[in-house]
């Protein structure tokens, strides 16, 4: 089954590529590499960093592959632009694109439902990690820098993942009830 093409009126971000996602994930691991060990890193870490990013590139890839799959969706360009009509808020006219849009929405809410919890047991391991420098290790300046990340993560996060959920539910709103699939039958 070769899957739905999305039509090309939307590009998706440069940002999105795998590349960039495994350059973040280089840079922010060596960025903390740097900040721990000052001037005289190994370099075995930095191999480890550029090894890890490969890795994470690698799972990324791997992942947008299942999901286009799973979505019937032509290419993984086409998973990047119906992430970016989510963001938009744009609303496809092709029916295809419709139901191949619907069922993103829907597996992304249904995702949403199961993860309800993450978010909280992260603010916890950040608060517990916080507990931990500043009893047990003794380095006040580092637990009290772990406290206001802990704090930072839980607002910003909620705020962040209520906007998505909201941003969800109007595309769901606005695709109907079928989101286009009887179209398809």
């Amino acid at each position: 089954m070769a899957g739905v093409t999305v039509t090309a009126g939307v590009r998706p971000r440069r940002r999105d590529g795998i590349w960039a996602c495994m350059l973040w994930v280089l840079l922010a691991s060596s960025c903390l590499h740097l900040l721990w060990f000052g001037p005289a890193v190994p370099v075995e870490l930095f191999a480890l960093d550029l090894g890890m990013s490969v890795l994470f590139g690698a799972w990324v890839a791997a992942r947008r592959r299942g999901l286009v799959r799973r979505l019937e969706l032509g290419s993984a360009r086409d998973l990047l632009v119906l992430h970016h009509r989510i963001v938009r808020a744009q609303i496809p006219t092709d029916p295809a694109e419709r139901a191949a849009l619907w069922r993103l929405v829907r597996l992304r809410q249904e995702r949403r439902r199961r993860r309800r919890g993450a978010v909280g047991l992260l603010c916890l391991l950040y608060l517990l990690v916080a507990n931990w420098m500043w009893t047990v290790v003794g380095d006040r300046v580092l637990g009290t820098l772990t406290l206001v990340v802990a704090v930072l993560y839980a607002v910003l996060v909620t705020w962040s993942l209520r906007r998505a959920a909201a941003r969800l539910d109007r595309i769901a709103a606005a695709l109907g009830d079928g989101g286009g699939l009887e179209v398809l039958r």
